[in-house]
């Protein structure tokens, strides 16, 4: 859940963090350029220089894997300038002192040095997102392929509590609004097919263990992959393995949807990302070092309406274009 696509139209400051939404999130660019016609500001922070990054109003360059850094220099900032909403933070968050403290080590000179962007951008980039009201950021799974991914997305999902942003229509964060709709995921599954084929219903295997899974599952052994919208030789833990897996003998071909590089025959052809250089010097914060500041609750918009306007997304769920109030098809 998070902030919905057609809310993005009031925000007045938007960080694409990592998310290239003019290459691969083009129903949102609508309303984004929509809000920038109204004046809003469009930030983007991402390592490569994007489609996005391009039509962007600031482009900050950032280094693999220093993300949660740039995260907790913004905290420093809003912190130590009294930025973040005091009220919010009360009522409905948990853990703000052992956050404040944690922030106090992330001053933006020392935030410069790992990430690659200036101590002076970090400051303007965290008044700008505190004062500039509504403020949102569009987050996407970049973040988490590096080590620490995890808690970078966690201290990235911690700027809109510190704020309040959550209270405001336009404000808050998406990462994904998959969610949104009450489908009945049972039905589409149709778990009498696999009772009719197999007998009992299928083996689930966890996609980070796929690597495992490939070399050492048996009883039987798994054949064949049928990959979709992903790149299983890049984005999965324990590269070497999932790639000697890829590539035994009694393997059978494997499909893919993706637009990945890695050609479906030929998975080893696609090489584990290597470390960035300053990766010595800076150590992404883990579960143990990271604050236990949280919200209590979701707060949505006070004008948010319940379900999405937007028409294609209606009709994608089976919802009437016409009117609001139709309930969704539900198989």
């Amino acid at each position: 859940m998070g902030t919905e696509p057609e809310q993005f139209v009031h925000s007045r400051y938007i960080i694409a963090w990592a998310s290239n939404i003019h290459g691969n999130n083009v129903h949102l660019w609508p309303f984004i350029e929509e809000a920038r016609r109204k004046g809003a500001k469009l930030v983007v922070i991402d390592p490569y220089r994007t489609r996005t990054a391009k039509l962007a109003d600031w482009y900050l360059p950032i280094n693999p894997g220093t993300d949660a850094a740039l995260a907790l220099g913004m905290m420093h900032v809003i912190i130590s300038e009294n930025l973040f909403d005091a009220d919010y933070v009360s009522r409905y968050t948990v853990g703000f002192e052992d956050l404040k403290a944690r922030a106090q080590q992330y001053p933006p000179a020392k935030v410069a040095h790992w990430t690659g962007i200036s101590a002076a951008d970090i400051r303007q980039l965290a008044r700008e997102y505190a004062t500039v009201r509504p403020s949102v950021i569009r987050v996407n799974y970049g973040i988490q392929r590096s080590d620490g991914g995890g808690m970078a997305m966690r201290a990235v999902t911690m700027l809109p509590c510190l704020i309040g942003s959550w209270k405001e229509l336009g404000g808050g964060l998406q990462l994904s609004t998959s969610g949104a709709f009450g489908l009945n995921t049972e039905a589409l599954k149709m778990p009498e097919l696999m009772q009719k084929s197999l007998g009992r219903p299928a083996r689930v295997v966890n996609m980070v263990q796929l690597g495992r899974a490939l070399n050492t599952l048996t009883a039987p052994p798994i054949q064949a992959l049928f990959v979709y919208s992903s790149n299983p030789a890049a984005v999965c833990p324990n590269h070497n393995e999932v790639v000697r897996g890829l590539k035994r003998p009694t393997f059978s071909p494997w499909s893919t949807s993706s637009f990945s590089p890695t050609p479906p025959t030929t998975p080893t052809s696609c090489s584990p990302p290597q470390p960035f250089s300053n990766t010595k010097t800076y150590r992404p914060p883990t579960a143990t070092t990271t604050s236990k500041f949280r919200t209590r609750r979701w707060i949505p918009s006070a004008n948010a309406a319940p379900t999405s306007t937007c028409p294609r997304a209606r009709r994608a769920h089976g919802l009437s274009t016409t009117n609001a109030s139709a309930k969704p098809w539900i198989p």
